[in-house]
């Protein structure tokens, strides 16, 4: 779509500029208690366009992109659960205004925990976490998660290093 695209405007000008729209979307991050998520990652999948939001938790984007289209922001943290939103980018060839602005606020929950697991020496490493005959254990205060050796995957090869598993476990107080 970006290839045709850029070839459409090469070759038509005023059609791209008819096409294309200038975006702002701002808004805040939070955890699932309201605090600030300061230096979180925000951007717009499958762009360039990124920042950072700020040690309020606040973020704000500005860019121009093609209209009509659906464009997903993603909010995320090594440390949180990633966020995402869709906005839908109306059609400014028919609009009367070429601007357009979104507020998208994220709420980031913070995993119980965060563990280790290297597949290729098949060793798990943080908090009531072991290595059982059968795969990993994670035990939790609810629930004990066993991970078979070859579930963790890559396309249909049994994955072979090191990857960090977040887990979230959410009852009727927390959400």
């Amino acid at each position: 779509k970006n290839t045709l695209t850029k070839e459409l405007c090469q070759a038509d000008a005023t059609t791209c500029q008819k096409a294309t729209t200038h975006v702002t979307v701002s808004g805040v991050v939070r955890d699932s208690l309201g605090h600030a998520l300061p230096g979180v990652s925000v951007e717009v999948l499958g762009t360039e366009f990124k920042t950072t939001a700020d040690k309020a938790g606040k973020y704000i984007l500005t860019f121009d992109t093609q209209s009509p289209s659906v464009l997903r922001l993603q909010a995320s943290s090594p440390k949180y659960m990633i966020g995402v939103k869709k906005i839908n980018i109306v059609d400014t060839i028919r609009a009367s205004d070429n601007k357009q602005e979104f507020t998208q606020n994220f709420t980031l929950t913070t995993p119980f925990e965060t563990v280790t697991i290297d597949t290729a020496n098949q060793t798990i490493s943080g908090k009531n976490t072991e290595k059982t005959p059968n795969g990993f254990s994670i035990v939790t205060p609810y629930t004990k998660y066993l991970i078979p050796f070859d579930a963790i995957v890559k396309g249909k090869t049994p994955y072979k290093g090191k990857v960090t598993a977040m887990v979230f476990e959410f009852d009727r107080k927390s959400g």
